[in-house]
């Protein structure tokens, strides 16, 4: 059994976050600290670009239950009588001490919206963990980690993203646009009215079409029959609906649909030439010659330009910063769903 050192301590935070971005757990050997099992750091660009658009709240289970770094790597192992192991060389099984670890994260850190983790790690991957049989040497498969099992127990609204799939645009996209349209909802139970529900549905209303029609149009009759609900139910029974829709992939089709809808409201005030030129990125867009963004900066920049105030708050233009895609741009790396 390799000796544990003195854990890092562990304080509990004096009052529930309420800032202004969202609350991210974050491994703490990308871009922070050299305590991986070889002793060495990840260096993760598109990590260290978001710190300033994320509030970072870091972790590793394994260094926080005392392990010292470098140290001889973990095995995940699957048990058929005893179920998960995670064991030392000499067989000693740290899977308790290290579930135990990753529920207090996640009852300290109660309203995080996501999570960004190292893959392959036994406490941390979300899916491409090594497992083993007992006594087998080579892989029986891949699977998660403890924390991503215990995320998804305790609270299985947060979002996960590994720091290799921040480098795919289409998973970085779902990955901003879920957070902070989480980080809206949740600021909206903490100030909870019927009138402030209705204006988050309605300035979300061409993005939530974008995922699933039909969940749309659920929550505007969970809405419009809200005298029937109080208000814990009011909010449980959308929650469920948001959550279900934010799970959802978007398709080029529906997207399309929701530019034309949008430009609906913008046409009045555009004459012949920028109506032709707008057909022309739609026509692109459809063909894959050109990405979301394109069209996205075209119908922003005219919607400001022609002071159209409906689409100005629509969040389907601007579901996360976009100053964050100008900074991502300095890595030529940008989100883009499709």
């Amino acid at each position: 059994m390799i000796k544990l050192q003195q854990s890092h301590p562990y304080r509990k935070p004096r009052i529930r976050y309420r800032g202004k971005r969202p609350l991210i757990l974050v491994s703490r050997c990308l871009n922070f600290q050299n305590c991986r099992y070889d002793g060495s750091l990840i260096d993760s660009p598109p990590a260290e670009i978001l710190k300033k658009w994320l509030a970072y709240r870091t972790l590793c289970p394994e260094s926080d239950i005392g392990l010292p770094s470098p140290r001889p790597q973990l095995k995940l192992v699957k048990t058929f009588r005893q179920g998960w192991q995670i064991r030392q060389p000499d067989g000693y099984n740290l899977y308790r001490r290290l579930r135990k670890k990753a529920r207090e994260y996640l009852r300290e850190y109660n309203s995080i919206q996501g999570l960004i983790l190292k893959e392959k790690s036994p406490s941390c991957g979300i899916s491409g963990c090594k497992f083993y049989y007992p006594g087998k040497g080579s892989p029986a498969g891949r699977t998660a980690g403890v924390l991503p099992r215990e995320t998804d127990k305790l609270m299985p609204q947060a979002t996960l993203i590994s720091a290799e799939e921040l480098n795919n645009p289409e998973k970085l996209y779902y990955f901003l646009v879920r957070i902070y349209t989480r980080q809206r909802w949740n600021k909206l139970k903490n100030d909870f009215s019927p009138a402030v529900l209705q204006e988050f549905q309605a300035r979300h209303k061409l993005l939530f079409l974008g995922f699933n029609r039909e969940l749309v149009d659920e929550m505007g009759r969970i809405i419009a029959a809200q005298k029937r609900y109080n208000q814990s139910q009011l909010i449980a029974s959308y929650e469920g609906l948001l959550d279900n829709l934010l799970q959802q992939q978007l398709t080029r089709g529906r997207w399309i649909n929701v530019l034309l809808h949008g430009f609906g409201h913008l046409s009045d005030y555009l004459d012949y030439g920028e109506k032709e030129e707008f057909q022309r990125l739609i026509d692109a867009f459809q063909e894959g010659q050109t990405g979301y963004l394109q069209l996205h900066s075209w119908l922003e920049s005219q919607s400001r330009k022609k002071d159209v105030s409906y689409l100005i708050n629509q969040k389907f233009l601007a579901p996360y910063p976009l100053e964050i895609n100008q900074d991502l741009a300095a890595i030529t790396l940008l989100p883009d769903p499709f």
